[in-house]
This record gives C-alpha cells, sequence and structure tokens, in this order.
C-alpha cells in the first residue's frame, strides 16, 4: 500500500487565489485537461461469452420485472422467444466487437466528464515545468495541504497516479481497473495524486456560461503557500491578507543559479 504524503501540492494561476479566499476549489470534468489522453482509455471489444451471457441474464430479469404483473411469470413459449432475441444479441455484440468499441472509444470519456469531475495535487512544490504549465510561469502560487486535516478527508478517497509506458485499457469484461489514475509515464514528472467525485455532489456556478464544479476548502488544511518569482505585489498582498493570524506558512520562490533548484525564503 503506498503511503499517503503528509502534504501535497496545488498549483494555480494568479486568479485563483480566491481558492483561499472563498474556500472553494474545482472538480474538473477529465475532458477539459490539457493531456488530451487523460482519462481516454484503449476500449478492447467485448468478446467474452460468459459475460456477455451474464449481460443476457440480467437483460432478461429486469424485461420479466417490466411485466404486467397479469403476465408474471412469463410463459415458457415467451421465455424461450425471450432466449432465442437475447442470444442473438450476444452473436450481434460478438460480430460487431471491434465497431462498438470504436465507438464507446468516442462515447466514454465524453460520458465521463459528464458525470464526474477529478481534483488533482501533486507531491513536490519545485517542479520548474509545472510553476511553467499551471502557475503562470510563476505569477502563480503553490498551495501546500495537510492531507490528514478533516477538511481534506472530506473530498473523498485520495489515489497516486500510475504511469504507464502504454495508455490504460478499460475491459468491460473485467472493469475500470482505474484508467481515471493511470497516465502515460512522460508525465511522471508531476507525480500526482487524484480525488474523484460525482458532479452532482458539486456546487455548479457558470463562468461565461462554462460550468463549474466546487466543493467547499477550509482554510484550515492549508498548511503553506509559496509565491511564484514573479508574483505580483498585488498577489502577496491578497494573500497576506487572507493568511495573517493563521498558521500557514508563506515563502516566495527563488531560483538556485548554481544548482537549478528552486529554494523558498519565508516572507
Amino acid at each position: 500500500m503506498t503511503e499517503t504524503p503528509s502534504s501535497l501540492f496545488k498549483y494555480v494561476i494568479p486568479e485563483r487565489v480566491d481558492i483561499l479566499a472563498n474556500e472553494k476549489i474545482a472538480f474538473t470534468p477529465p475532458e477539459r485537461f490539457n493531456d488530451v489522453m487523460d482519462v481516454r482509455p484503449n476500449v478492447k471489444p467485448i468478446t467474452n461469452r460468459e459475460y456477455l451471457r451474464q449481460i443476457e441474464k440480467e437483460a432478461q430479469e429486469q424485461f420479466i420485472n417490466s411485466l404486467p404483473p397479469s403476465q408474471r411469470p412469463p410463459t415458457q413459449k415467451q421465455r424461450e422467444r425471450l432466449l432465442e432475441f437475447l442470444s442473438g444479441g450476444v452473436d450481434h455484440v460478438i460480430g460487431q466487437a471491434s465497431e462498438l468499441a470504436m465507438k464507446w472509444q468516442e462515447e466514454l470519456p465524453k460520458l465521463i466528464s459528464q458525470h464526474f469531475g477529478i481534483l488533482c495535487f501533486s507531491e513536490i512544490n519545485d517542479s520548474h515545468v509545472m510553476w511553467a504549465h499551471y502557475a503562470s510561469d510563476h505569477r502563480g502560487v503553490v498551495i501546500g495541504v495537510d492531507t490528514a486535516d478533516t477538511g481534506f478527508l472530506q473530498f473523498g478517497q485520495l489515489k497516486k497516479v500510475e504511469y504507464l509506458p502504454n495508455p490504460p485499457v478499460y475491459d468491460a469484461a473485467i472493469g475500470a481497473m482505474g484508467f481515471w489514475r493511470q497516465k502515460l509515464d512522460h508525465w511522471a514528472y508531476e507525480r500526482e495524486w487524484r480525488i474523484v467525485r460525482e458532479l452532482r455532489d458539486c456546487e455548479q456556478v457558470n463562468a461565461q456560461d462554462i460550468p463549474i464544479y466546487l466543493c467547499a476548502f477550509p482554510r484550515t488544511m492549508v498548511k503553506s503557500i509559496y509565491l511564484g518569482i514573479r508574483a505580483s505585489t498585488e498577489t502577496e498582498h491578497r494573500i497576506r491578507t487572507i493568511v495573517t493570524g493563521t498558521h500557514v506558512h508563506l515563502c516566495r520562490a527563488r531560483a538556485h543559479v548554481e544548482s537549478g533548484k528552486l529554494l523558498f525564503d519565508p516572507v
């Protein structure tokens, strides 16, 4: 079992300082991620007859339960006709397995994004690439959170991202197998952890006609905040106003030229 880090970090652009001000954070549908392959597994054709027969059995039970009480139980002839129809459906699915998998390949990511959002964190706060990509080239900040805090635990189940040499696979006969937390290994530098949540459990607001899905982000879970090297005095002032009188450690990043690393000085 992977041990959960005591702290995780959220890289944000300057505008998202409102996470701290409003104590709310967004769960993002994966179709909005910058990685177009994220939560987009390789869908395998369904050719497992045992699995399809189980689906067939469930369909039969659903049909019987949908009959009016006066028609239950169905006659032997009705059962035979139903079984003949359903077994033909199994043969059809197997015969069209490749085409159906290609269609499902396109529909599955859309379906997931209609119902689920993901909240992402990193194990590290000093990634040059992540400061550039997710914190507006050091104009933003990194928020460090306490993973043992009650507010954090209420987000949901935290999972470490697994990095793979090939895209994750979805086989309906086996199940999801966690493809929502599996990525190609060229993203391994992010050292990411994720929490998934149903969008219906979030507060929905609209920003320029785009739905945003928010959940509570109590400031009690915040341990530290790191200002980017290019963070403005306005951004620093906003954060100082929010954290004054709290336990939060406020630091600013600086480049250590000799080592090429980022260091953080208290401010």
